[in-house]
């Protein structure tokens, strides 16, 4: 779902190109982990990219800021750590409140730590934009908000539009939503939605404002040693139970800032129901 490159630079140019300067060695800044890892350590949903951390582990650590991204629906998320990048929604907002730990899945089951980061809105995509964009970028927008559940709303108020042959009040938006009839709308009339400029994505700036070395840290130390719980799908024997080589080298508290509606960072891994 990548944007052109001229619609990614318009936006990344005014908080500047460079990486934030870190001063952990690069094999460590490289080590990875799971979201299973982090659901079982620092607690929260696997599925949320933004998730609340229940009260005990909270208690623990004191961290409540993670904030994980996947490349599948996030293309322009950091990938290096001190990186800028760019946060895309079906819903535009205000800037997000704090600043964000960020982890992204640079491949499957690996989420890398890239940094803290200020999460600040800027233009959406105009509709010249949005018509500028590779077809597959299109498309995959479009499908994706017809089949996840986070696009929704998008659906309610293109379907509005449709039955109503004008635009929507919310209150008509909200009644196609409660009675089901959003999900009649295909990928197509989404499409056209955007085409038209009645629908556009949401975009934010990330620039990264620091890097917390001790976190990045503790995730070196913890992850190699750490052993996943066994999968309810199977016996769990001891013998299965193997601490991880997972190293590219060798709430009930809510969170506070804005929420647009944004894909779930949906990783492949089960649910740990000790995370709250």
């Amino acid at each position: 779902m990548d944007l052109l490159a001229d619609t990614i630079r318009d936006r990344l140019k005014p908080i500047g190109l460079d990486l934030y300067d870190i001063t952990l060695d690069r094999a460590s800044q490289e080590v990875w982990v799971t979201r299973e890892f982090m659901s079982a350590t620092y607690g929260g949903s696997m599925q949320a990219t933004c998730p609340s951390i229940g009260k005990k582990l909270l208690a623990r650590h004191g961290l409540n800021d993670f904030c994980y991204l996947n490349l599948d629906y996030q293309p322009q998320a950091p990938q290096i750590p001190g990186a800028p990048g760019l946060f895309y929604s079906t819903e535009s907002g205000g800037d997000w409140k704090g600043d964000q730990r960020v982890l992204t899945r640079v491949r499957p089951n690996e989420w890398q730590y890239m940094g803290m980061y200020a999460i600040k809105t800027c233009k959406s995509l105009t509709k010249e934009e949005w018509a500028s964009q590779p077809p597959k970028v299109r498309s995959t927008w479009a499908k994706q908000i017809c089949l996840q559940g986070w696009g929704g709303w998008v659906q309610a108020r293109v379907r509005a539009r449709i039955e109503l042959e004008r635009e929507p009040t919310e209150k008509e938006i909200q009644n196609v939503f409660d009675n089901g009839s959003f999900r009649a709308t295909t990928p197509d009339e989404v499409a056209e939605a955007y085409n038209k400029g009645q629908e556009c994505l949401g975009v934010w700036t990330m620039k990264c404002v620091g890097y917390d070395n001790d976190f990045q840290l503790q995730l070196c130390q913890k992850f190699p040693n750490w052993i996943p719980r066994p999968r309810n799908s199977r016996k769990g024997k001891k013998s299965d139970m193997k601490p991880n080589t997972g190293s590219s080298q060798h709430r009930n508290n809510k969170r506070t800032h804005p929420s647009p509606a944004s894909p779930e960072s949906e990783d492949e891994s089960f649910e740990n129901d000790e995370s709250e």
